[in-house]
């Protein structure tokens, strides 16, 4: 009875005793941590903890709170926790009680990325609007838009690039994350063919996934320039105006190789 309760919730729970050994889970709870079977078959509660805290950007401060609780059996707490790949969970914990004694501790999971990704993106999209009504010069409109892009993923570092004059070129706009000696290098970048993520972005008219900076053809003439930065992935997405002519690329930067997943990709259309 207790297993088909817990399986009901859309919730991922997790019940420990007093000792923090794993006594009973849902598959809601391996779902949202990606748990592999072999962990679970072993029961190992030490390295399932070691396999969940590596996911957070901020593992210290989890087992921490971890620790606290379990010298202070009593307390209930609550946390939000932020995942490397931009997962956002919800975390609530209160003492487990069997006749006003406490035997452990239930632990439960949701996940809250859209509904905390929203709330940020419209905020963002608030602040462009103010920038662009109160007149702000144009690099700051442009700044304010990467970061309402970069807030939708901690690891990422998002670039804005301008068509030049000439239709051939593409200019600093805004990097505010990015070192300035990469932003000099990289301003005036060819359109074309082989311009890397954004200039072949901006020829192609299409977004472009370089999943590897080190391997993809598209950035062997500029690999040398991002790969001391630790970038090692590079999309980039054109900005079309109302007559769909390209005015520019908008770039998102990852410190190791990857492809978009489902939420990145929406991440991309709606910036």
């Amino acid at each position: 009875l207790l297993q088909t309760t817990i399986e009901s919730s859309e919730d991922g729970l997790l019940v420990v005793d007093r000792q923090g050994q794993v006594r009973v889970h849902n598959q809601r709870f391996v779902e949202l941590w990606s748990i592999p079977l072999e962990l679970l078959v072993n029961q190992d509660d030490q390295a399932l903890l070691d396999f969940a805290i590596n996911q957070l950007t901020q593992p210290e401060d989890f087992l921490a709170g971890v620790k606290f609780l379990y010298e202070h059996p009593e307390q209930e707490s609550f946390d939000v926790l932020t995942f490397k790949d931009g997962r956002i969970y919800e975390r609530y914990s209160r003492p487990q009680r069997l006749d006003n004694e406490i035997v452990g501790r239930v632990w439960s999971f949701r996940d809250v990325t859209e509904r905390r990704s929203n709330a940020r993106r419209v905020e963002g999209q608030a602040k462009i609007l103010e920038s662009i009504a109160a007149g702000r010069p144009l690099h700051e409109t442009l700044a304010e838009l990467c970061h309402t892009a970069e807030n939708a993923s901690p690891e990422m570092i998002c670039s804005v690039l301008l068509v030049s004059a000439d239709g051939q070129h593409l200019r600093h706009g805004a990097a505010p994350s990015l070192p300035e000696d990469f932003c000099r290098l990289v301003d005036g970048i060819a359109i074309g063919p082989k311009g890397c993520s954004c200039g072949t972005c901006v020829h192609r008219e299409a977004t472009v996934i370089v999943e590897d900076i080190a391997t993809d053809p598209l950035w062997e003439d500029f690999k040398h320039l991002a790969l001391p930065l630790g970038l090692r992935a590079c999309w980039s997405t054109p900005i079309f105006n109302q007559d769909r002519e390209v005015m520019g690329t908008l770039a998102f930067y990852y410190p190791t190789p990857k492809r978009p997943t489902v939420r990145e990709r929406r991440i991309i259309e709606m910036a």
